[in-house]
């Protein structure tokens, strides 16, 4: 897998509203006559929250998860 990271994004889900890493996991297929990318995952993270994402979707199995709430301990 490839991971690459995109862009940084502000994205909103039901935990609040997060600056994130927008990363793309992709993969190659390749064959005598092409070479073709496919993006199977898209993750946003942010160290706001420790190690848990604020979304993902896997492209796969059409699975779309978001944060829903957190806490921080001290």
């Amino acid at each position: 897998y490839i991971y690459r990271v995109e862009r940084v994004e502000t994205i909103t889900v039901p935990a609040g509203t997060f600056k994130c890493f927008k990363i793309e996991r992709s993969y190659y297929n390749i064959s005598e006559s092409n070479i073709v990318i496919y993006i199977d995952q898209i993750i946003w993270t942010t160290s706001v929250i420790g190690t848990a994402n604020v979304k993902h979707i896997d492209y796969q199995d059409g699975s779309v998860s978001e944060l829903i709430s957190y806490s921080l301990s001290n």
